[in-house]
């Protein structure tokens, strides 16, 4: 295994750990696809990890995480997915992330954070399209940091 693919699978799966500590982690099942998603403060990553996928770490700053799973028997696993994220706090402030993908192996995930002030309520919504389905998911949420 590369060394690329030993970081990123490093990364996601303190991701995975930071967010289930946190107990944001989520999920939504579909008829053919599972949708995990979490949000975490960026400073809860490592500051080499951070660094090395060009994430701010700060307690004003969050980190959402999405991937999509095929749960067909003859076909699971990740799949590529149109996702759109915002966030909308209390006073009605738009914070629109801008999600990119990761993908290595057998991992395909969208991260993409945004800035926050301390004891902020936010309402998420996050729009997923899996690759090769016509039907767009919406997952709401809300969470307070």
């Amino acid at each position: 295994m590369s060394k690329r693919a030993v970081s990123m699978l490093s990364f996601l799966a303190l991701m995975f750990y930071a967010a289930t500590a946190l107990s944001v982690e989520q999920q939504r099942e579909t008829e053919n696809h599972i949708i995990y998603f979490n949000v975490l403060p960026t400073s809860a990553l490592p500051e080499a990890m951070a660094r090395a996928y060009g994430i701010t770490r700060s307690e004003t700053r969050v980190l959402l995480n999405v991937t999509v799973h095929r749960t067909s028997e003859d076909n699971p696993g990740p799949v590529r997915a149109r996702i759109e994220a915002q966030a909308v706090n209390l006073t009605g402030q738009l914070k629109r992330f801008r999600l990119r993908e990761l993908s290595e192996d057998d991992a395909i995930y969208y991260i993409g954070d945004i800035g926050i002030s301390s004891g902020e309520n936010l309402n998420f919504e996050i729009r997923v399209t899996p690759e090769g389905s016509d039907a767009e998911e919406v997952i709401q949420f809300r969470r307070a940091f």
